[in-house]
């Protein structure tokens, strides 16, 4: 059912029986229909109407190893390949490989995105690798 529709009955029902019963039955019945609505089954929080590439992450920078290239951060949102891989859930810390010129940026800045792919290094194992780092502000973002 439509949630125009939903919210159509549930209306014409309070509205009805406001003058004919008690005011708790017309209370329900509208409470019944804002759960209805409200309900929409369980949402993934990193997939929510997300406009992150496949392979692109957003994240908050936790700790930076300038010495080894090495960046922790807290996952906040990541596109659908990433999301497969991670299990579709977020607020998790992730290690990443990062080039000097992004890792330069990520000093500065918290929160960013970018792009990851598939790594393997001597010391970590395998792993991923930033590429493409912006300031996830979109007044920051200059090209």
């Amino acid at each position: 059912m439509k949630r125009e529709r939903v919210i159509e009955i549930a209306w014409k029902q309070v509205t009805e029986s406001y003058g004919n019963v008690n005011i708790f039955q017309s209370s329900a019945c509208a409470l019944i229909a804002i759960a209805m609505i409200s309900c929409n089954g369980p949402t993934n929080h990193l997939a929510k109407k997300s406009t992150l590439s496949s392979n692109e992450v957003r994240a908050r920078v936790v700790e930076v190893d300038i010495n080894t290239s090495m960046v922790k951060a807290v996952i906040l949102a990541c596109g659908k390949d990433l999301e497969k891989e991670w299990g579709g859930v977020s607020g998790f810390e992730q290690n990443f490989i990062v080039q000097p010129g992004d890792l330069n940026l990520l000093t500065l800045k918290s929160v960013f995105r970018a792009s990851t792919q598939k790594t393997f290094t001597p010391t970590k194992g395998p792993g991923f690798l930033l590429s493409r780092v912006w300031p996830d502000d979109r007044s920051e973002r200059i090209r």
